[in-house]
């Protein structure tokens, strides 16, 4: 089967596998917010440059430099993704918090305003460069990711997948509990993870339907 997340984000990973991950954490920490996590991960490049754009801009940086800020803070976002890094928790609550509302153009249209108002038009052709460049960099990266996967797990994981594996970690190491992917054949028992599954699936069952089975 393939997990959503509450905005639609697919997780190609099997439900037994998922949810005996989340049980470890569960109930401090639920499905719902496992997932909900996920997109803040997966929010968090973008996060991150569009919070240092913002200080670019207030702070009237020229355009070459407000450019490569940006590259810097998207190519940060993204290789702490893919290498599992410890994310400081204040960056992660605010890009799930971001995640919640993304997809209305907001942030563009704040992007929009203040970049206009406080540096012109250069400000925002900077931005776009930025991400254009960190598009670039990212590109090269994943490019060796994906190598290094298939070397040492025989499988490529996409970054929700990726993502999915941080929002685990990241309650994990607060929760002090294994950050060892690989679970026992006793946690893929249905009856040790089906009270998380369930749990989820009672409290939002919306997102319980949009599960698919492999194809």
């Amino acid at each position: 089967m393939a997990l959503f997340t509450p905005r639609g984000l697919k997780v190609c990973l099997p439900v037994d596998y998922s949810f005996a991950l989340m049980q470890r954490l569960y109930p401090t920490v639920d499905a719902f917010v496992v997932l909900q996590t996920t997109e803040g991960f997966d929010l968090l490049p973008f996060t991150l440059g569009f919070m240092d754009a913002i200080l670019c801009f207030l702070g009237h940086l020229g355009p070459v430099l407000t450019a490569l800020v940006v590259a810097v803070a998207h190519v940060i976002g993204h290789c702490i993704c893919i290498n599992s890094l410890t994310a400081g928790a204040f960056f992660v609550r605010v890009s799930t918090i971001f995640s919640v509302v993304s997809g209305y153009g907001i942030y563009f249209v704040v992007l929009g305003v203040v970049g206009f108002i406080s540096v012109g038009w250069q400000g925002l052709a900077a931005y776009a460069v930025g991400r254009l460049l960190a598009g670039l960099v990212n590109g090269i990266i994943n490019h060796f990711n994906e190598k290094r996967m298939q070397k040492e797990a025989g499988a490529v994981f996409a970054m929700s997948e990726l993502n999915f594996f941080n929002a685990y970690l990241f309650y994990a190491r607060r929760q002090k509990k294994s950050t060892d992917l690989a679970v026992t054949d006793a946690e893929l028992e249905e009856s040790n993870w089906q009270p998380v599954f369930q749990d989820l699936a009672t409290k939002w069952p919306k997102i319980v339907a949009r599960f698919t089975p492999d194809s």
